[in-house]
């Protein structure tokens, strides 16, 4: 018979213990937080994007705090991205309809749920870029903190997405991680999901491999344009001079997440010349608005920096949320900032902490 410590604690134990903790692990089991998205785009002739987001792993009682971005990675000027949000319900696991409400512009509360709750939400996306999102008949173009809501507390949370495509032609070009279905891709947790801008269409697509110190690194290009594929070969010649270039300066290729790197090309612009403005003095919040040569040199120093919209959550105070709602925004953020600093000390620690020494008698 075993002598182990372990061994000898479990047949100490009372037997009555036993379903007590095995309904622990499970509780624990189905405390695990995780995060399902899937997006479609039924009415791309529109510029809309219809998408479900479930969180699962709620602490019962509690709110789910679902919300927007407010920037994007790279650029982190503010950036109200639920202002193109609408059409938001919310659901519990078994489908019934579950209380909303917005404390503020960029924020969804739901309660009355038991763990599990299912957002969906219509996303109005006209312009393709790094910051925004655009969808129409051609592709989809999806900056996330553009398009995704996500919740507080979700922050380490796995995360699992769907794309449904308009067309079956379409293809996904991402740095998520892929599965065995090409439209069905996963991140480790909400800060890679965010940082993973995706496109998805009929492009052309290019891949090439770099040995550097025995390890080899993948790089892919997807092009979303009507460009001949020579014209596409002549482009990839192009970025694989800047990917030597780069490698060449930092005496190393950067060590890309699970060997890949993904260069997403964009450009479609279409019949431009042909389309009609929409912003009038009578229709002042049309999103196309044209300017004439002698409206551009008589601005400021010939400033390209226009803009029309106004975001009413940004310049009217009557809307901007109680000060006691900000004040606890800020905390929370605050909170959430040292919580993450604490963690990366930590690690470090751990990482420069001598190996300990281990002492005892004979056996």
């Amino acid at each position: 018979m075993s002598s182990s410590p372990f061994f000898r604690i479990g047949r100490a134990l009372p037997a009555v213990l036993f379903p007590v903790l095995i309904l622990l692990f499970s509780a624990a089991a189905n405390a695990q937080t995780k995060v399902d998205y899937e997006i479609a785009f039924p009415n791309a002739a529109h510029h809309e994007a219809e998408i479900s987001v479930t969180f699962t792993g709620i602490p019962v009682g509690k709110p789910l705090q679902a919300r927007m971005g407010r920037s994007s990675p790279g650029r982190y000027a503010t950036h109200e991205f639920a202002k193109n949000v609408y059409s938001v319900k919310a659901f519990d696991a078994r489908g019934r309809s579950l209380n909303v409400s917005r404390p503020n512009p960029y924020q969804w509360d739901v309660t009355g749920h038991k763990g599990t709750v299912k957002i969906t939400y219509t996303l109005f996306a006209d312009y393709a870029s790094g910051t925004y999102s655009g969808v129409d008949n051609t592709h989809a173009h999806l900056n996330m903190p553009a398009t995704f809501m996500w919740a507080r507390g979700f922050d380490n949370a796995p995360v699992h997405i769907i794309f449904r495509p308009l067309v079956k032609d379409w293809k996904v070009a991402t740095q998520l991680v892929p599965t065995k279905d090409p439209y069905t891709f996963t991140a480790p947790h909400f800060q890679y999901f965010m940082d993973s801008i995706t496109e998805v269409s009929d492009f052309k697509s290019r891949e090439w491999t770099v040995n550097w110190g025995g390890k080899k690194y993948t790089y892919r290009l997807a092009v979303h344009d009507s460009a001949s594929e020579k014209d596409v070969d002549d482009f990839t010649e192009m970025l694989k001079k800047v990917v030597a270039e780069e490698d060449a300066i930092f005496g190393e290729p950067a060590d890309y997440d699970y060997g890949t790197y993904t260069f997403i090309a964009c450009y479609m612009p279409g019949e431009r010349q042909k389309r009609k403005p929409t912003w009038s003095q009578q229709h002042p919040e049309g999103r196309w608005r044209a300017f004439s040569y002698d409206e551009i040199i008589a601005r400021d120093k010939v400033s390209l920096d226009v803009s029309w919209l106004r975001d009413e959550s940004l310049e009217d105070s009557a809307n901007l949320p109680d000060p006691n709602i900000l004040a606890q925004e800020i905390a929370d953020d605050l909170r959430s900032a040292l919580g993450q600093i604490e963690d990366i000390l930590g690690d470090l620690e751990r990482r420069v902490a001598p190996p300990a020494k281990i002492s005892g008698g004979g056996t």
